[in-house]
């Protein structure tokens, strides 16, 4: 299989829509050589010391400074062809965008680095101006016209212009124009291919003065206008941060059908002019709600570059961001969730904690790692990952190369993927979303007061009968308050909230939704009992509370607070899952699970 695996590494095209310093595409760009590389070894060091030992064996030894030499020459070849490899690579395999200069020069830099550290003397290093480019990826529009099309097969239906351009330097000939001729955009792409490689500086600048020039052209024949036109004068088509021409540039990835893979770790809540993001509601699927399916939608960057990498994948291509966790734990991404599920037969996601210690260095987030496959197809498997955590002994790399997936597709709730790993987390989840009942079915403005605190708690929840009046607090009132009160207490709930929330704060719907075994089928002597193990356990753990004065500079305006320390009340919390879990029609040994998740990070501190 070596020369269809080695045509298809050649082939695959790569792409980060929002490159910023390249660190992705860099990644690809170094396993793309190994695997090259590793098709054909030996390599050729490797086979010229194989003849070398071949030789000495033959006429009898070889002095040591020719087996110097022989090593020498055939690294400094070695070397040659790896630099030359890896300018290949990029050349035909690797691309990216980003909104600012400063990233793309940097992108640039890494790029030209990683040639040059390879290479045995200098040489002149290739253009990058047409593989990593600057502009706003989520916009191939200007001024309210769509320029995806300007460039299709079909030509241009407003007619055509003929004129001459002269292109300078070494090579300088005549090229016709003709807007609606499949001659004019292959003459395009072969100016871009050659533009990579030039090295007289008066003949780049010739060739990307007339490479702009025609593209603006091809704009200005879509009938933009005349105050368009001017505006479009003053901007530079491959480098601005008002739009992006994908099916310009990338035009031959596209007639091919997209790229193969995109990925990245696109910006999260990034500000957008009220423009900007208008035209995202009206141009994405997944910024808008649509009430006839229920769904909702969101603005948010990260969810946009999500559909725009599924809109840049061709069929069958695969698409891997770092995105925030609420990509699959927010009712807001359920219009996305939609689309993916449309088109997607297969989703991974392993998701990220930021506690006990953040994942990233430099940045205290909660993370997924989204990962799809369009194929056209409706969703079959969606495959998910606990939550990881990661501690003071543990890297990256050592979660990531021993992430547990488990397909929990018959897990998935309304806006929600289970952040499960084994069979037995998906087995509890069944058995608790059978229960038939959540809490809000015992909704009752005429009930009792449950208060639970929405911000805070880290490992335990706070949920009492009554205030506590934390500026965190909120409540709702309900038939049952103390025997919900004891479930949100429990550590099922706890383990609700891992598997369905993003762990930042707990909310409304997230309670409202929580499921409830059957309470009117609990006898009468059980729910006595339970009830009295709720006030004990409200006990315990006001006992253990402390109050705290608050700092002259808080923000809520209050002078003190009551602090808890659940864990210090774990003891309970043990009795009361040993009395819920049946309720559930968990077994023993299901329950033990549940009593023991996390354990090692909920007793860590207080």
């Amino acid at each position: 299989y070596r020369e269809a695996l080695d045509t298809a590494l050649r082939e695959v095209k790569i792409c980060d829509p929002a490159i910023g310093s390249g660190a992705f595409p860099m990644g690809l760009l170094n396993e793309l050589w190994r695997c090259r590389e590793a098709l054909y070894a030996p390599s050729p060091m490797g086979r010229d010391l194989v003849n070398l030992v071949e030789s000495n064996h033959a006429v009898g030894g070889i002095n040591l400074q020719d087996q110097r030499d022989l090593v020498s020459e055939t690294s400094r070849r070695n070397e040659y062809n790896r630099s030359q490899l890896k300018k290949e690579i990029i050349e035909n395999n690797i691309y990216g965008v980003d909104i600012e200069k400063g990233a793309i020069d940097i992108a640039r830099l890494r790029f030209w680095l990683s040639i040059v550290v390879d290479a045995d003397k200098p040489e002149p290093l290739p253009n990058f101006d047409y593989k990593f480019m600057q502009g706003n990826s989520l916009i191939e529009s200007f001024d309210g016209h769509d320029l995806s099309h300007i460039m299709d097969n079909e030509g241009n239906p407003r007619g055509k212009g003929s004129y001459q351009r002269s292109l300078g330097g070494q090579e300088s000939y005549q090229v016709a124009f003709d807007f609606s001729s499949a001659d004019t955009r292959q003459n395009l792409r072969l100016w871009l291919k050659k533009y990579f490689s030039l090295t007289d500086h008066r003949e780049k600048a010739e060739y990307r003065q007339r490479i702009n020039e025609s593209v603006k052209d091809y704009i200005k024949q879509q009938g933009i206008g005349a105050a368009a036109e001017a505006r479009l004068d003053a901007l530079d088509p491959s480098a601005n941060q008002d739009f992006f021409l994908w099916h310009t540039w990338f035009k031959d990835i596209f007639d091919n059908g997209g790229f193969d893979i995109v990925i990245g770790n696109p910006p999260y809540g990034a500000k957008m002019a009220e423009h900007i993001k208008q035209y995202i509601k009206d141009n994405y699927f997944s910024a808008s709600s649509h009430k006839k399916d229920g769904l909702k939608g969101s603005t948010d960057t990260f969810v946009a570059f999500i559909e725009l990498g599924h809109r840049i994948l061709c069929n069958q291509g695969s698409l891997a961001f770092i995105v925030p966790m609420s990509v699959g734990s927010s009712d807001a991404l359920t219009s996305l969730q939609y689309m993916i599920e449309k088109t997607c037969s297969e989703i991974k996601i392993s998701s990220y904690s930021n506690r006990p210690k953040q994942i990233f260095d430099a940045a205290c987030v909660r993370t997924s790692i989204f990962m799809i496959k369009k194929d056209m197809t409706p969703i079959r498997h969606i495959y998910t990952t606990k939550l990881n955590r990661r501690t003071e002994n543990l890297t990256i790399k050592d979660i990531v190369d021993n992430l547990a997936y488990v397909d929990s597709k018959g897990q998935k709730i309304y806006g929600r993927y289970a952040k499960v790993g084994t069979e037995s987390e998906v087995s509890i989840l069944a058995k608790l979303l059978s229960s038939g009942k959540r809490i809000v079915d015992y909704y009752d403005e005429d009930g009792n007061g449950v208060y639970y605190r929405a911000a805070g708690g880290r490992y335990f929840n706070v949920v009492t009968n009554y205030p506590t009046f934390s500026s965190a607090e909120k409540s709702f009132k309900c038939r049952y308050t103390n025997i919900i009160g004891l479930i949100l207490s429990s550590s099922y709930f706890y383990f609700y909230q891992q598997v369905y929330t993003d762990g930042l704060n707990l909310k409304r719907s997230e309670i409202e939704n929580y499921p409830l075994p059957l309470l009117e089928s609990i006898p009468k002597e059980q729910m006595f009992f339970l009830e009295n193990l709720y006030q004990r356990y409200l006990a315990d753990i006001e006992k253990n509370a402390s109050v705290r004065q608050t700092s002259s500079s808080s923000t809520h305006h209050v002078e003190s607070f009551k602090e808890y320390k659940i864990v210090r009340s774990k003891a309970i919390i043990d009795e009361i899952d040993d009395y819920v879990g049946p309720l559930y029609g968990l077994t023993q040994e299901k329950v033990d699970f549940i009593k023991n998740y996390e354990l090692e990070f909920r007793m860590a501190g207080e």
